[in-house]
């Protein structure tokens, strides 16, 4: 199902998240995107685990004309394509949700790391495709929401969705250079109690 907020306050003025808690299985965040916000086409991810998980990706074209999506996991290390997915054709305003156990069953053989990164390309424009991953671990089914997103504004990419730090789980910070060019340096410090 999808949900559409309208609000005729300032853009800044409302922020939006919630959960579906179903009966069995494990809870879903529901993350609300503004498609006029977005800056470019495509959708990103990183840090999507590879070992002892399987889910889904569900995409939705937001537009009134018809695109075409192009999932594919990254190495995490050298951001070089590692398995492309087949292209998602989407019609105006419809939806589609892709099992990943197949993929997720090739990158847990053929990926060193645990985690890898994801790129949607699309030929839409700007705010047309959303979209969400959602992963469980298969001997737990913790859930684990990747959050798969416009890259935005560099005032955007500063982390505004939900993350827990209590004592029953593990936090870690991945980031991804989305853009075309290679910083010359980055900085950072891990919380008290965090992963690094």
């Amino acid at each position: 199902m999808w949900a559409v907020v309208e609000s005729n306050g300032d853009p800044a003025d409302l922020r939006v998240t919630g959960f579906v808690m179903p009966d069995r299985g494990p809870s879903r965040l529901i993350r609300f995107y503004d498609p006029e916000a977005v800056k470019q086409p495509h959708l990103f991810a990183t840090g999507m685990r590879v070992r002892r998980a399987a889910g889904e990706m569900t995409l939705k074209n937001t537009s009134v004309v018809r695109l075409v999506a192009r999932p594919e996991f990254l190495d995490s290390d050298s951001g070089e394509p590692v398995l492309a997915l087949d292209p998602v054709r989407l019609e105006p305003n419809s939806a589609r949700t892709i099992d990943l156990r197949s993929a997720m069953a090739t990158l847990s053989r053929t990926v060193a790391a645990d985690a890898v990164s994801v790129r949607v390309d699309s030929d839409g424009a700007a705010g047309a495709l959303i979209g969400s991953l959602y992963l469980h671990d298969t001997r737990t089914g913790m859930p684990y929401d990747v959050p798969l997103r416009d890259s935005g504004a560099a005032r955007s990419s500063t982390g505004s969705y939900p993350w827990r730090i209590d004592d029953d789980y593990q936090t870690r910070a991945s980031i991804t250079n989305a853009g075309t060019a290679r910083p010359s340096s980055w900085r950072g410090s891990p919380m008290k109690g965090a992963e690094s």
